[in-house]
């Protein structure tokens, strides 16, 4: 009697857990979704919350929790994929899930390149979105928004990651386009600057030093494999007290494309913070938007003895550890280079 009674309450408790887990299932798969709005559009970088919001926004789901353990537990939480979705042809929560992580969407691509300044950014996004470009450029040194961002700075030179974007192609009628698009460039900075850094750095600069010399890198050198030995140029002025002498930095004072530099370009603007040739130090921020490679090598140098380089005039340069061979490396290969402007 006893065995059959265990046995009974064993049948009852399978049958109670089998009907919890079917209806669970129901709840949290194939429950069927009857959207009020058939079109869902996720812009680039959105998290799971944002997305379990607009759908709950479009009458999607009833309860987010249960559609967010779905993605959890499938690995899509991870793979949501920016774009704009039609709704209608889905029937339940799995197949909803399915959709958003495999990038089904209709996408518009932007591409922004390293060393690009925030006025060529701003003008390709203007091509893509027609995006208000003074807006644009005005919350970039707004502090307050800067701030909001978690960057410490006044300004975002240097924060817009330069990278390849997938925006929606209904992204041209979001209200806060601008903002939007900031705050992915800003959020893909965040991921690639951490990535470059592996999270420390192999001397005392900070976030935002390491950035600066960073651009400075991505304005000097055309090649990846140079970069570091560049940087170990100006660790080893800075280390000394010795002026950088970049002449990007003079390139971004003065208005315009770059040109051949003059002596009075140099002390023209001698009074300018970004001038490296009268003023000790890196300059108050970055100069343009540095590459993964350019950040990787500010903060972490070659092991070199080098204080100076000068480009030869295929895109290359020629480093040297003294005064003397710089200057002997500058009368032959320096004429050369500025012949071509």
């Amino acid at each position: 009697m006893v065995l059959k009674s265990i046995k009974r309450k064993f049948y009852y408790l399978f049958a109670l857990v089998f009907t919890a887990t079917i209806l669970l299932i129901y709840s949290v798969v194939i429950q069927p979704l009857n959207c009020e709005t058939t079109e869902l559009v996720i812009p680039q970088g959105s998290s799971l919350g944002y997305v379990i919001d607009e759908l709950k926004r479009c009458k999607c789901i009833k309860n987010g929790e249960y559609f967010k353990y779905l993605m959890i537990i499938t690995s899509k939480d991870t793979k949501i994929k920016p774009g704009t979705y039609d709704l209608s042809p889905v029937e339940n929560n799995y197949e909803l899930s399915n959709l958003i992580s495999t990038g089904t969407g209709e996408m518009i691509t932007v591409s922004t390149l390293e060393g690009w300044s925030i006025d060529e950014i701003s003008r390709m996004f203007f091509s893509k979105f027609d995006i208000d470009q003074e807006k644009f450029k005005k919350l970039c040194k707004d502090e307050e928004f800067i701030e909001s961002l978690g960057i410490s700075s006044n300004s975002l030179e240097g924060y817009l990651y330069p990278e390849t974007y997938m925006f929606s192609k209904d992204f041209i009628y979001s209200k806060n386009k601008e903002v939007e698009i900031i705050k992915t460039l800003v959020n893909e900075f965040k991921i690639k600057f951490k990535k470059a850094s592996k999270g420390r750095y192999s001397h005392d600069l900070e976030m935002h030093e390491i950035l600066t010399l960073a651009s400075i890198i991505q304005g000097e050198c055309v090649y990846s494999s140079e970069m570091d030995t560049v940087s170990s140029v100006y660790h080893n002025r800075l280390a000394i007290g010795m002026k950088l002498q970049a002449d990007p930095t003079i390139q971004y004072i003065i208005p315009g494309p770059n040109k051949r530099l003059y002596n009075k370009d140099y002390h023209r603007y001698k009074d300018n913070p970004y001038n490296t040739y009268s003023h000790n130090g890196l300059p108050p921020g970055p100069i343009n938007n540095p590459g993964f490679d350019a950040i990787k090598a500010a903060a972490f140098p070659a092991k070199t003895d080098f204080l100076y380089f000068v480009a030869k005039g295929n895109n290359q340069h020629h480093f040297t550890t003294n005064e003397r061979d710089h200057i002997n490396a500058k009368n032959k290969f320096l004429k050369e280079v500025w012949d071509k402007y």
